[in-house]
């Protein structure tokens, strides 16, 4: 039969070991539960998609409003008591403010409550914050390779925390003040260590290295620094544009006329004066843009930088139509700057000016400044890791021109590589890797994508991150239209939902990519794969229309940003100055008036349970209160005139039973409603004079005014503390016995550690 078959009988092995892998899939979909059986492509994206929106607002905008809030609960109260009232005092002034340090040695713990982050230099440290005025939970040093160790300690000591941020392979401090003055430290632990960085990593710090970088958007911009510097850990993500016309990456401009006047100016006038046109010629084309490139311009010295400068202001004042985009005031202004400057700084196109080179002999000197010293490879680093989308590099020799000699320095054999690469753009790895798919799944879909009549390249990427198959414009086939991802070997390998679904879709969507998502569980269903390869083709062709308008348009991107700002806005809080009087305020004691219990027997007759249950209903009310209180209370329900002894030792026998029934607490003279002994601090200026004393104020409510006014001040001196409680307890001066009782509840609450000390003045500690 087989023989009479017409595809012929050696095709029946193919069709056996098609039908029984076949049979292995469906066997694989049905088991487990069903759970693959029911998995499709859409409710798996409505889901991913749900994900990344939750998870997006978690972090920008429900962490944002948490922090917020917590920020606002601790906010000092706007009153005149303490340090509060030194800020309402300097608010309220139209001149002659105290100088800042004189205001944070005053006032320094209610300035870090209303503003708990302080944003400054270490050098500012020592200036502005007096020792022991402000400390920190967390000290973060950025740039910390800059920061010489002499400089940090300031910033250490005040923090009880540190977390350094630095790079061993960028810039070290400069020596250039140091060489100035002769030091005399050279014993000292630290006087070798070559910055903060440093030291922590000699201590054993524990270190964390962050791998992924989003900056640039262009992966030739870092590529050289990746494999000189970082031994290619750096994970990169592709760009959406490649080949020679690509508007993003590394660009080499060389002009062999431009002569380095070595002897002279040291200077290279020519190449200024080309790196000034191209600077106007980058103003003039964003003038109009829609999303303008900001420009910064780096010479590898600094007579270079000031022939630039000097370049550039004449061709300005040539070319006034193009003057508004030199406006400054905003952080991403236009720069000029030299080699020893710059690192902090990033713009979208960054101009580098070699300067050096070639002079007037036709030789190439092997002179290039800051580069030949020790130390000028981390400079250089620093220079051409400084641009997000584009860099120029204006040269008047090529790579390959420039002959190391035996010993020649690190940075000088940098360089070479950089020019070498500006130039070709040959590294090891780059863009189009050459490799195949990762699996036959990928293949699948490659194959389907050719068929639509599309040109598809497999595996792009460089360094860590590659993207299963990016699909080139039909029109322009120097750029990439659409990334189509598998759920293959690198989405399962990813630890964490966060990474896989959100982040590394969100930096290449910033970076220009457009995405689309294969699911092998759609895919090897036949009913399901002609449903995927026409949402292919869908996909494709949104991608192509969206590039179009994005075209027309002059938007730089109509995908959503890594960096896209949350919608999340806070309401700014009106400012207002606030008095200088006293605003901590206390509720009016209330007087709970009780009802005779009996119409005939005296006070000393009635039994204890009526009495009992009277002075419940008084502790509800006035908890905690002196039992002379409560005596009046029952004297006035009675009509009493006075309260005799029999009186007083009846009601004194009823408490003591009283608290051994656990109605009520007592303690000495007060009584307490429960076990909890809480107090609140009640004003007592309305009471009858018989009433208002200080005796007749609970240490638990003493306690509570002490701390009310210490919180609302954020700190007080002892004389503040007596003087303010006594007036928010209603009395209208504060004589000496008063001043002593307070003195030692005080100092109880000093040594309890309920306040802190710090030379005259309470706080509570931190």
């Amino acid at each position: 039969m087989l023989w009479d078959w017409e595809p012929k009988p050696y095709s029946a092995v193919d069709v056996f070991r098609r039908a029984y892998y076949r049979a292995l899939t469906t066997q694989t979909f049905e088991s487990n539960w069903g759970l693959l059986a029911d998995l499709d492509s859409d409710t798996h994206d409505r889901i991913a998609e749900e994900f990344r929106t939750l998870d997006k607002r978690t972090w920008q905008e429900h962490a944002r409003r948490e922090l917020a809030a917590a920020l606002r609960e601790q906010m000092p109260a706007q009153t005149g008591v303490g340090e509060m009232r030194i800020i309402a005092r300097e608010m309220a002034k139209k001149k002659r403010h105290l100088p800042i340090r004189k205001l944070l040695e005053q006032a320094g713990p209610a300035l870090q409550l209303i503003k708990p982050v302080f944003m400054m230099s270490p050098l500012s440290i020592a200036q502005f914050l007096p020792r022991g005025a402000v400390h920190f939970d967390l000290v973060v040093f950025d740039e910390a390779s800059q920061v010489r160790v002499a400089d940090a300690l300031g910033a250490i000591v005040r923090g009880r925390q540190v977390v350094v941020v630095g790079d061993t392979k960028q810039m070290p401090p400069t020596n250039f003040f140091n060489k100035m003055v002769e030091s005399d430290d050279e014993d000292s632990e630290t006087a070798d260590i070559e910055s903060v960085l440093s030291m922590f990593q000699l201590a054993g710090a524990r270190e964390a290295s962050l791998q992924w970088h989003y900056r640039s958007k262009d992966p030739t911009l870092i590529s050289v620094s990746n494999q000189e510097f970082y031994n290619r850990s750096l994970i990169l993500f592709p760009s959406t544009q490649h080949g020679s016309d690509k508007t993003t990456g590394l660009h080499f401009h060389h002009d062999p006329t431009a002569l380095y006047e070595r002897g002279r100016t040291q200077t290279n006038p020519q190449e200024a004066e080309i790196v000034a046109a191209a600077v106007i010629a980058h103003a003039r084309d964003n003038l109009q843009a829609a999303t303008p490139k900001s420009l910064g311009v780096v010479a590898l010295s600094l007579k270079q930088r000031e022939a630039i400068e000097f370049a550039v202001e004449r061709q300005r004042r040539l070319n006034p139509d193009v003057e508004s985009f030199f406006a400054g005031g905003k952080l991403d202004s236009f720069f000029i700057k030299n080699l020893e400057s710059v690192q902090g700084d990033e713009r979208d196109v960054i101009f580098i000016s070699v300067g050096y080179g070639r002079w007037e002999g036709g030789r190439v000197a092997q002179e290039f400044g800051p580069i030949n010293r020790d130390g000028g490879e981390k400079r250089l680093n620093v220079l051409i890791t400084r641009a997000k989308e584009r860099i120029d590099v204006f040269s008047n020799f090529r790579g390959g021109d420039l002959q190391l000699v035996a010993g020649a320095s690190k940075g000088l054999t940098v360089l070479k590589r950089f020019l070498a690469y500006a130039e070709t753009g040959e590294l090891e790895t780059f863009g189009e890797t050459g490799r195949a798919t990762d699996s036959p799944f990928e293949d699948q879909v490659r194959s389907a994508v050719e068929a639509l009549g599309y040109n598809v390249e497999p595996q792009v990427g460089e360094a860590g991150y590659f993207i299963d198959l990016a699909v080139r414009h039909p029109e322009l086939p120097g750029k990439y239209i659409l990334a189509i991802e598998c759920d293959g070997a690198a989405y399962h390998s990813s630890l964490w939902a966060r990474d896989r679904d959100r982040l590394r879709q969100e930096v290449l969507e910033s970076l220009g990519w457009r995405f689309h998502r294969v699911w092998s569980t759609d895919w090897f269903r036949d009913a399901s794969r002609k449903r995927e390869i026409e949402k292919i083709r869908l996909a494709i062709e949104s991608a192509i229309d969206a590039d179009a308008a994005k075209q027309s348009t002059g938007h730089l991107s109509m995908v959503p940003s890594a960096t896209e700002p949350s919608t999340f806005q806070e309401d700014p809080a009106p400012v207002e100055v606030m008095a200088e009087t006293p605003a901590s305020v206390a509720q009016s004691y209330v007087v709970k008036d009780i009802v005779r219990s009996n119409g005939y027997l005296d006070l000393h007759e009635v039994q204890y349970q009526p009495l009992l249950d009277r002075t419940v209903e008084v502790l509800t009310v006035e908890t905690p209160m002196h039992f002379d209180q409560l005596v009046n209370r029952f004297k006035d329900a009675w009509g009493m005139g006075r309260a005799g002894d029999r009186s007083r030792n009846h009601l004194r026998r009823m408490a003591q039973f009283g608290h051994k029934a656990d109605r009520f607490i007592v303690d000495g003279d007060f009584l307490y409603l429960d076990e909890s002994r809480s107090a609140t601090v009640r004003n007592r200026a309305e009471l009858a004079t018989a009433e208002r004393r200080l005796e007749y104020v609970a240490p638990e409510e003493l306690d509570a005014a002490i701390k009310q006014i210490v919180r609302d001040g954020v700190s007080a001196s002892e004389d503040e503390i007596c003087t303010l409680v006594t007036r928010l307890l209603g009395f209208a001066r504060t004589s000496q016995d008063m001043r002593d009782v307070l003195v030692r509840r005080i100092e109880a609450l000093s040594d309890g550690a309920a306040l802190t000390k710090i030379g005259d003045r309470y706080s509570f500690p931190r």
